[in-house]
């Protein structure tokens, strides 16, 4: 089975990237068809959240609907996923989306860390932080990750 997993590719994301943007949303819409399934994944902060009490970010509390098409949808208020009992055991994923240093980053370590047949699509992912933030990302997991950071 190949899965397409879209890391919170979502607007709220996109201020300082809104061409990095797009053309991830063009190739997720052009290209979703060629797996079985497509899940995304949807940052949405709470009230107390660790995002407010330690780094007193508040933003995104509420968020607009995503630009493409999925098969299941995963809200989260991690870096993470509290829950990957989802993946089926035989399943190849292709990781795209933002941010790279964030989100991107922690789950392709929690994919690792689980044995499980991933890539990072490095080219269709970006971080708000911009592209220094992005670029040590990518350096970070190709070193640590090896050749499924492509």
């Amino acid at each position: 089975m190949r899965m397409l997993l879209v890391v919170d590719l979502q607007k709220e994301f996109s201020d300082s990237c809104k061409s990095k943007y797009g053309e991830i949303i063009r190739w997720v819409t052009n290209h979703s068809n060629e797996y079985d399934s497509v899940v995304a994944t949807r940052f949405m902060n709470k009230p107390n959240s660790p995002f407010i009490r330690y780094l007193g970010w508040n933003k995104m509390q509420f968020v607009r609907e995503l630009d493409f098409e999925y098969d299941t949808l995963i809200s989260k208020c991690s870096y993470g996923l509290q829950d990957y009992s989802w993946i089926p055991e035989k399943c190849s994923i292709d990781i795209v989306g933002m941010d790279t240093d964030a989100c991107v980053l922690k789950i392709a370590f929690d994919l690792f860390d689980m044995d499980k047949d991933f890539k990072v699509l490095s080219k269709l992912c970006w971080s708000s932080g911009g592209e220094c933030a992005h670029n040590n990302a990518v350096a970070l997991m190709r070193r640590q990750l090896g050749d499924g950071i492509q």
